[in-house]
């Protein structure tokens, strides 16, 4: 029996998105700053440089030092440095953010430019504490003693963007303008990662990234690569903003926190309303059986550990063509959706449905419909702890059987019935029908003109992505690819959490619905609309489904798929290609499938661990670069042990598959690793990591402190108690024979035996389960899973650091009080006990339940009690 998780719609005030204060599309003003810092765990500000332009043009440069930390002989070489350069001033910290940074960046109102900027802010501040309100769980950072200066707040969202700001002042409310440049060269590079290094690669002509042999100590170069950061992250500024500007988007720069803002600009501006909006009484239990539908991407190895040759395809803008396929734009774009009863019509459709019927168009535009069925031994996605060593929950499309009805989007309902050969027991039906259309308008957005009244922006932006391809316009096609993909899938799912200064109840629904008591709201994006999120990711899947029933035909499988890509047998690309042809809504011919990596090899282990290679004789190829051919999935958050060696994942891969060839034994495999031990790096960038340094932060002054925004490195533990973390040193490797804390308890220990080698490391990932399927070697059977209960939860979050290092869920979840009551009343003293709860503990919180009280459990109560087994009665 298994426990299944499903996601809720919780019903809480929506935020306004109208009452934005206007912020400028074009700052006349720009501020940038650039700091460096000691060489050592504490990371205080050493000095750093700024520059002030206007429409290009440089009107002051300076350098600003902290007294503390620079010696008479390096203030000499900064004050030599600014005589040979007399336009370059100099300045103390205090001077710096009292006479330059305010008057520039508050009171003229400048805008704030940087490169990783909430490190750079950080760097000036004198103190800290923790944000309230709106910026809860972010930092709040003093600059000045001089209490009419306001501070500055900065929430980290994730790895590469942040929310910043000016506190309130003696002088008013004006939050300032900030602008990460990092964020935006993530957004229009569509990279997940991205360093200065390669932002100017990419960007700047005038100024790169130059290399210094020495940080921490003020040399004549050392000021020189300073200053030159600075002038590089201005021009790369210029240079982001123009290539900004070429997408004919209306979006203030510093509105840009990712390729969505993009696409819900991209949307404001054809005069696309949203969801709610439109439709505010829209039925929340729906939206809940909706919500309880919804399901990501699909991925999975499905031959493991048997290298086996095989041609990657991938399908064509998955999402967008979705989109077009399945009609989605008219529910977008309509006046209102309505729900219709359609039980019987979709009984008869699922009955007679054929494999051949999905290669006409028509069929397609009718699977905007969610059905209720009750399971038996049924191919759908469901998620749950596949591994009960993990944490977290995984989806994947398995044999499922539940005696609780469930909700599914039609076109996974679909996918079963092509692969079982049966049909499903439906119970209900709902179709989403749009009526009415929106008053839209006409735009230009990349050289394209759009009217959204008489043609599918999707189906626009993917054939013109087609014709620049052709024309060789690298930077137009991209554009498309970023703003095609931003626009047709993210933002109808998007959930931003705030968190409560206390708890508050909140209406849950989903596969029921139910009262809970939470502490984050999730707050719905803009453009929220669960009906074509849940739509659009199924369709996915029963494209992925199609070509498994093909290859079933054959008695043949796939190797691996990932969302829109699978790894299949080379002699049935065509007739695979041939099926979906008819399907193509493009005026291009071309196959919806492209052959991505033709007869290749493939080694799996996992979904998302995997490599492709080519083999001559006693040498693997494998591919480097943007189409490398192996994942980093599992090993991608490690740092690279081996100093020069930037390809050390490529070796890793290759000695993985020597390994399996028997060109090495395990013993060799493991004594080249022995050594070295798994390390990683990250950022003290939220309050309840700054937590985990208190013990070691206490006491000492501000300067000798672990402080908001410091990198830090994290181990692998070797023992499930103890989890090391480090302050950052260069010498990541040193670090292991050294005191390091221990992130669960805050203790100071000392010991290699608490940090795991990475040969152990590589030994665990070689080893690694694919936990969502059955079997070890070679082809891997779908589980079968018997659903008996259920866990609501909410959106996964994106912040790495607290969910991989605090060991926290990394999603909400929502508690069915009446339910938990009962199976409270009903628990004996002993199978209390089974569970870690004591009698006393257990009498009392019958009591208030007797008593009509508020259920008030701690937390540690409350994960013994989350062992219940909640049987569906």
């Amino acid at each position: 029996m298994s426990e299944i998780a499903l996601r809720v719609y919780t019903d809480c005030k929506r935020k306004r998105f109208d009452s934005k204060k206007e912020k400028p599309v074009k700052y006349e003003r720009i501020f940038v700053i650039d700091t460096e810092t000691t060489n050592d765990e504490y990371q205080n500000l050493k000095f750093g440089s700024f520059v002030v332009c206007s429409e290009g043009i440089l009107l002051r440069i300076g350098l600003f030092y902290n007294p503390k930390f620079v010696s008479d002989k390096e203030l000499r070489e900064l004050k030599n440095y600014c005589k040979k350069n007399p336009i370059i001033k100099l300045y103390t910290l205090k001077e710096f953010v009292e006479k330059v940074f305010y008057p520039e960046v508050y009171f003229k109102k400048a805008l704030c430019v940087g490169f990783n900027l909430p490190f750079d802010l950080s760097r000036l501040a004198i103190d800290y504490s923790y944000a309230r309100g709106s910026m809860k769980s972010g930092f709040s950072f003093k600059l000045s003693e001089n209490k009419k200066f306001p501070r500055i707040k900065v929430k980290h969202l994730d790895n590469t963007k942040s929310f910043i700001r000016f506190g309130k002042s003696f002088w008013g409310n004006f939050e300032g303008c900030f602008l990460d440049l990092k964020t935006l060269a993530v957004t229009l590079t569509d990279e997940k990662h991205i360093t200065l290094e390669k932002a100017c690669e990419i960007f700047t002509k005038k100024y790169k990234k130059i290399k210094v042999i020495e940080h921490g100590k003020i040399t004549e170069k050392y000021i020189e690569y300073n200053i030159n950061d600075a002038l590089a992250t201005h021009e790369l500024y210029e240079n982001l903003k123009k290539e900004l500007e070429r997408y004919e988007i209306k979006i203030p720069i510093t509105e840009v926190y990712s390729s969505a803002s993009l696409g819900k600009t991209c949307l404001e501006q054809l005069g696309v309303k949203p969801f709610f909006e439109m439709n505010p009484n829209f039925s929340r239990k729906i939206l809940g059986y909706v919500m309880s539908a919804y399901y990501g991407g699909r991925s999975e190895v499905k031959i493991r550990k048997k290298p086996v040759k095989v041609t990657v395809i991938d399908f064509l803008s998955m999402y967008p063509t979705m989109f077009i396929l399945m009609n989605l734009w008219d529910l977008l774009i309509a006046e209102k959706i309505e729900c219709k009863d359609d039980t019987e019509n979709i009984k008869k459709f699922v009955e007679n449905i054929k494999l051949e019927d999905l290669r006409n168009p028509k069929a397609w535009k009718n699977l905007n419909v969610i059905v209720q069925v009750l399971p038996e031994n049924d191919i759908l996605p469901v998620r749950m702890r596949y591994d009960e060593k993990e944490n977290t929950f995984n989806i994947g499309v398995n044999y499922v059987s539940s005696k609780i009805a469930l909700w599914y989007a039609l076109p996974d309902v679909i996918a079963s019935k092509l692969l079982t050969g049966k049909s499903l027991k439906i119970l209900k039906a709902i179709r989403f029908l749009p009526k009415g259309k929106q008053q839209l308008n006409k735009t230009e957005i990349l050289g394209i003109e759009i009217d959204p009244n008489k043609e599918n922006l999707f189906k626009t932006l993917i054939e013109k992505r087609e014709e620049y391809k052709r024309l060789k316009e690298d930077f137009r096609q991209k554009a498309l690819k970023i703003l095609a993909n931003a626009t047709s899938y993210g933002i109808f799912v998007e959930i931003n959490s705030k968190e409560l200064e206390r708890e508050t109840d909140v209406k849950v629904y989903s596969n029921e619905q139910f009262t809970s008591r939470v502490r984050k709201l999730e707050e719905k994006g803009k453009y929220f609309n669960p009906i074509i999120a849940v739509l659009i990711t199924s369709g996915a899947r029963l494209v992925l489904g199609i070509v498994e029933a093909l290859l079933k035909n054959h008695n043949q499988v796939h190797a691996f798929c990932d969302t829109d890509s699978m790894a299949i047998p080379p002699e049935y690309v065509k007739e695979i290609q041939e099926f979906f042809k008819s399907l193509n809504p493009y005026n291009f011919d071309k196959p919806l499938f492209k052959e991505e990596k033709k007869n290749i090899w493939f080694y799996g282990i996992s979904a998302k661990r995997y490599v492709l290679y080519k083999k001559r004789r006693n040498k693997f190829l494998i591919e480097e670069g943007k189409d490398k051919g192996y994942s980093l999935h599992g090993l991608g958050h490690l740092l690279n042990p081996f100093g020069k060696n930037k390809n050390w994942h490529k070796m890793v891969w290759e000695d993985i598959l020597k390994l399996y060839y028997r060109m090495i034994t395990q013993e060799q495999f493991l004594r080249k690793y022995s050594d070295l031990f798994a390390i990683s790096q990250l950022t003290v960038s939220t309050f309840e990591l700054t937590k985990r340094f208190k013990k070691i932060n206490r006491r000492k002054p501000f300067e000798k402190q672990i402080k908001p925004f410091n990198f830090f490195l994290i181990g692998v533990s070797n023992k499930d108690d103890v989890k090391p973390i480090s302050p950052y040193s260069d010498s990541t490797q040193e670090i292991v024979h050294k005191p390091f804390i221990d992130c669960k308890t805050g203790k100071i220990l000392k010991g290699l035996e608490y940090w795991k080698s990475l040969s152990d490391t590589l030994l665990e990932y070689i080893n690694h389960k694919e936990s969502k399927l059955n079997g070890h070697v070679g082809i891997l059977e779908k589980r079968h899973v018997f659903v008996d209960d259920i866990t609501y939860i909410g959106k996964e979050t994106n912040n790495i650091e607290e969910t991989g290092i605090l060991d926290l869920p990394n999603y909400p979840t929502y508690q069915n009080e009446e339910r938990l009551k009962k199976k409270i009343l009903r628990l004996t003293t002993r199978e209390a006990r089974i569970l870690g709860l004591n009698s006393e503990t257990l009498r009392q919180i019958k009591k208030r339940i007797k008593e009509n009280k508020k259920l008030i459990i701690k937390s540690k109560v409350l994960k013994c009690l989350a062992n219940l087994n909640y049987t569906y009665e």
